[in-house]
């Protein structure tokens, strides 16, 4: 998984259910791991999730929570659209 594995594996400890952990690895390591699987497990764990977070192509969380929900919209699109279109989207915006 690379230099946060460790970090990540501690943040699912702490949030996550011993099920959810179980389910999450065996996703991680499938070959046939899609967003849709992926976005399908979110959605199960209750809360914002990728799916909830926009309806209609609209953010549905307030403004104030931006710097809260900003991070899941980025993981969201690299998941479903892939490392390189996403460089490509946020090229004007990180500087």
């Amino acid at each position: 998984m690379g230099a946060y594995a460790g970090r990540l594996s501690n943040l699912a400890g702490e949030l996550l259910s011993v099920q959810e952990q179980e389910k999450l690895l065996r996703l991680a390591a499938s070959p046939a791991l899609t967003y849709a699987t992926l976005a399908l497990f979110d959605d199960d764990l209750g809360g914002p999730s990728f799916g909830r977070l926009h309806v209609h192509n609209a953010c549905v969380a307030d403004v104030v929570d931006r710097d809260v929900f900003r991070p899941l919209q980025y993981c969201a699109m690299y998941f479903s659209q892939g490392c390189r279109e996403l460089t490509f989207r946020l090229k004007g915006n990180l500087s």
